[in-house]
């Protein structure tokens, strides 16, 4: 229901009738207008057209005749286009393009739905107040300034007049046209005939049923899409093979009433097909006997798809009521009528078409919300406007559900004549939201709870949106006075040693959040370490993990949530474990160069011993008996043997405090090793085998020592009568297999077995044998100062390891160390 705008006609005459756009000045361009539009249908097109759906009802518009018996719904849709056309036109400021336009397609008979001549002088004066009532009706919901609205109320006017004019003058020339087609058509009736035909597309036929003669107009002809027709049977070869029984069938009856009339399926030349609706008349002779066949075909596919796009149109519009779970419904207080759609009968828990009324809704309504819903309309209706609540209903079948509902009364000449509106289902989403509300006040009291400070802010405003009790308890302060300062408070209470290198971490970490969105949703956490100044003015640490909390559509970063937990026990806990662990270090410093001093200053003693006994026993070894002799070479051994426990004493002590690890291959150092002891393993015959040690993180001076030792204490401890073997492997070790080890954290982890198939020793003693200065053999028999497995086990544990050994006695030993690489 959209006619506006004008044409002119120019040089008016029968036979050159020409049809243009009439000029227009550009004069609607307006400021206030545009806007309006926009509102309007964005948020009320569909009550717009509805208002004046019910206005052209109301004064019986003729224009309305040309939408027959079909539905409201289905003539606001029908509708939306135009409707929707006008108003973006008026947004952009082209309403003289618009009225150009119309006018053009109007005069050319292009309007889709209403025909050139449908349109008579009664739609253009109403059609145009109906808009206008229409637009002032939704002015009210749009502004409350009166200056605005007077501005607005303007801009239509102008437009009103404007259109109003050209659609006049367009009218008064369709008139004044259809006048000289109607000359015309007195002079040229059979040309007017056909043009008809042309136009309607239909075709006619006088078919002689004696002769089998037939007669069709040219239309007919490109209609059924053939060269000509001779007889029926010619005709009906072209007519879908599915529907000739059922042509044949209503040619039979025809010859029996008198009256054709069929629709059926037309295959044409090019392979599309074509549905053609036929009527016709057969005449009878005097002797009852078919004489004379006239009638008319009529191509009516784009009919029939439209039909079937209208049927598919109110499907869909179904459907999505069913799926939202939303019904509409009118209530006609002229006639006390009240409409449901399907869905909203479904709700109710009712057959669909049943016959209700207000009475048999109100039983329904939930005892509690009953006199809520009665007011509500009631008020609606006083105050003749829009109205919205929720309500619970009890269904047929007893389910309690909870209805939104919303709608608008329509007004005529200051009367309510209708209320229509909308009912939605909404229990599913009223209950998730309780649902949602208790989960919030759950997490709140949980948040509250916590001796921890949860908080979070907006990183665009800076303001906070929620911080937890717990800054009462751990900085003295009301979580109300800090959101009211927002995040000048933190700045300020926040120590200034910390201050600057927190936002710039703090901004580092923002900027790198933003560059992408995580693809699995899990944002990245960052941790902070800082001082807050109590409200009694001490600091006090906390250690503060942020992540994001949520992201604008663009993926920007909306809102960070900090969680601080107050670490001043822990911090102070580790600055006098620090300070301890400085003067451990000085202490173990101090010790190092007392066992080095004390080491030397011991050594030189015993060197003038050993060397002033070495010189009595070659100056005086025949005056001496054989006792003195045997004494003074006890003494030389012992003093020897005391040089050698002091440098493995000092090689002990020194041992923790090399930590000059570097990447260096094991095999290396067991080939370096080999050589050195190559006398006594030649000495020996013994066999020493490795499978190619691999490089690790080691002291190479301390790994060297350590299989020397080992190496060496194999060869010490050998068998009379059986060829020394030693063998020396190694694998790697994954964190589950050390799990009840005492070792560093690492990855992963070296073994390295050193075998030997020596004496031996009872494996009850496997422990004990790494004790400093622990022999399980006399000094006489094995040489040595039972402090070698103790460098070993005190190397192991400098590198975070362990060594053990495992023995059987007169079969040998096996010593493994597991170290982290």
């Amino acid at each position: 229901m959209q006619v506006q705008g004008a044409l002119t006609i120019k040089n008016i005459s029968v036979e050159e009738a020409t049809l243009e756009p009439a000029p227009t000045k550009d004069k609607l361009q307006f400021s206030y207008f545009p806007d309006y539009a926009r509102f309007v249908r964005e948020h009320h097109l569909l009550s717009y057209i509805a208002h004046q759906l019910e206005g052209a009802r109301a004064l019986n518009t003729p224009l309305l005749k040309i939408f027959g018996d079909l539905p409201d719904q289905q003539i606001i849709e029908l509708s939306i286009p135009g409707h929707t056309e006008f108003l973006k036109a008026a947004e952009e400021n082209k309403l003289s393009q618009l009225i150009s336009d119309s006018m053009r397609k109007w005069l050319n008979d292009q309007l889709e739905i209403v025909g050139k001549d449908d349109i008579e002088a009664e739609d253009i004066t109403q059609v145009s107040h109906l808009r206008k009532a229409a637009l002032l009706h939704f002015l009210p919901l749009y502004t409350g300034d009166l200056t605005t609205a007077l501005a607005i109320i303007r801009e239509i006017d102008v437009y009103q007049l404007e259109s109003d004019t050209l659609s006049t003058n367009t009218y008064i020339s369709i008139l004044q046209n259809r006048i000289n087609e109607h000359t015309r058509a007195l002079r040229q009736s059979e040309e007017q005939l056909l043009e008809a035909q042309t136009i309607a597309d239909l075709g006619s036929f006088t078919w002689n049923l004696r002769d089998q003669s037939v007669d069709v107009s040219p239309q007919l002809l490109l209609v059924l899409d053939l060269d000509e027709v001779r007889d029926f049977e010619n005709f009906l070869k072209k007519v879908h093979p599915a529907d000739q029984p059922k042509v044949r069938a209503a040619m039979e009856e025809a010859y029996k009433s008198g009256n054709f009339e069929c629709e059926y399926r037309l295959e044409t030349r090019d392979g599309n097909e074509r549905i053609i609706w036929s009527r016709g008349v057969i005449s009878f002779d005097d002797n009852n006997r078919p004489h004379l066949f006239k009638g008319t075909v009529m191509d009516v596919t784009e009919k029939h798809h439209m039909v079937q796009r209208l049927q598919r149109s109110e499907e869909l519009y179904k459907q999505a009521q069913t799926l939202s779970h939303l019904g509409n419904w009118t209530w006609d207080l002229m006639h006390d009528r009240i409409t449901w759609s399907d869905e909203l009968y479904r709700i109710y828990g009712l057959e669909p078409g049943s016959p209700i009324d207000f009475n048999y809704i109100y039983q329904f309504n939930h005892p509690d919300d009953a006199v809520m819903v009665i007011d509500a309309v009631r008020q609606a209706i006083a105050e003749q406007k829009p109205f919205e609540y929720f309500y619970r209903i009890v269904s047929r079948d007893g389910q309690t559900k909870i209805l939104h509902a919303r709608g608008e009364v329509l007004v005529h000449e200051g009367k309510v004549y209708k209320v229509l509106g909308t009912l939605q289902d909404v229990t599913a989403q009223q209950i998730t939201e309780q649902q949602l509300r208790s989960s919030q006040e759950f997490i709140r009291k949980i948040a509250d709870t916590t001796p921890s400070l949860i908080a979070s802010y907006n990183v665009n405003t800076g303001n906070y949106t929620y911080i937890s009790k717990a800054l009462k308890t751990l900085l003295g302060y009301e979580p109300e006075e800090v959101i009211d300062n927002a995040m000048a408070f933190f700045l300020e209470a926040i120590h200034p040693d910390d201050l600057a290198p927190l936002m710039e971490k703090n901004k580092a970490a923002l900027e790198q959040a933003n560059l992408a969105v995580p693809p699995d949703g899990n944002e990245m956490v960052v941790e902070f370490k800082y001082r807050m100044r109590h409200r009694d003015g001490n600091y006090r640490w906390f250690h503060t993990f942020g992540t994001i909390f949520d992201r604008n559509d663009q993926g920007k970063i909306e809102h960070v949530l900090n969680v601080s937990i107050d670490i001043t026990s822990q911090e102070l806990a580790e600055q006098q474990l620090q300070q301890r662990n400085i003067q451990l270090q000085q202490s173990n410093t101090s010790l190092e160069e007392y066992a080095y001093v004390a080491s030397h200053d011991l050594k030189e003693p015993l060197r003038k011993i050993t060397t002033f006994s070495d010189r009595l026993l070659a100056m005086n070894n025949e005056p001496l008996s054989e006792s003195a002799r045997t004494y003074l070479r006890k003494i030389m051994e012992s003093s020897r043997r005391m040089q050698t426990m002091i440098s493995d004493l000092l090689a002990v002590s020194v041992i923790s405090g090399n930590k000059a690890f570097e990447k260096h291959s094991l095999q290396h150092i067991v080939d370096e090793v080999v050589q050195t002891l190559e006398y006594k393993i030649e000495e020996k015959g013994a066999v020493v085998t490795t499978d190619g040690l691999p490089e690790a993180r080691v002291v190479p001076s301390q790994f060297r020592q350590l299989f020397q030792n080992l190496i060496g204490n194999s060869l010490k401890f050998t068998r009379e009568g059986v060829t020394p073997v030693i063998s020396i492997s190694h694998k790697f070790l994954e964190p589950a297999a050390v799990r009840d080890l005492e070792l560093a954290k690492a990855a992963r982890y070296l073994c390295v077995e050193v075998k030997d198939n020596g004496i031996g020793f009872d494996n009850q003693y496997s422990n004990k044998i790494f004790a400093i200065f622990q022999r399980l053999h006399g000094k006489t028999e094995y040489e040595g100062t039972g402090i070698g497995l103790a460098i070993c086990r005190k190397i192991a544990e400098n590198h975070g390891g362990i060594i053990t050994a495992n023995g059987t006695n007169n079969q040998g030993s096996t010593f493994t160390i597991i170290f982290p690489l």
